[in-house]
């Protein structure tokens, strides 16, 4: 019985809503969306537009084109000819350059 609860209580509370975003999380989303940056992730350089609902980036001389979501605090994006089409987030935070994202790039006009 105490195992059924347990589970009860996981399915509950670990398995709830994403929490609401704060103030300075819309605020550093609001600021990147619609907006076309130059970014460095790692080794890969180029520019990325980040639209209300797609993204399209521009890198080692290919452009590539797919969808844009924000889940919560996190900014989502999927490419068909990227990641195998698999949705990746990050979030995206104020930093001196311009934004750094949570997945280790940084943003810059």
């Amino acid at each position: 019985m105490k195992r059924y609860a347990l589970l009860a209580g996981f399915l509950v509370l670990g398995c709830g809503l994403a929490p609401a975003p704060t103030l300075a999380d819309q605020a550093a989303i609001n600021a990147v969306i619609g907006k076309t940056w130059n970014f460095e992730q790692g080794k890969t350089k180029g520019q990325i537009f980040y639209g209300p609902s797609t993204v399209k980036a521009t890198f080692g001389g290919a452009t590539y084109d797919g969808t844009l979501r924000v889940k919560g605090d996190q900014i989502c994006t999927s490419y068909p000819k990227l990641r195998k089409g698999k949705e990746a987030c990050f979030t995206v935070s104020k930093s001196g350059k311009g934004y750094k994202t949570s997945n280790g790039g940084t943003l810059w006009q």
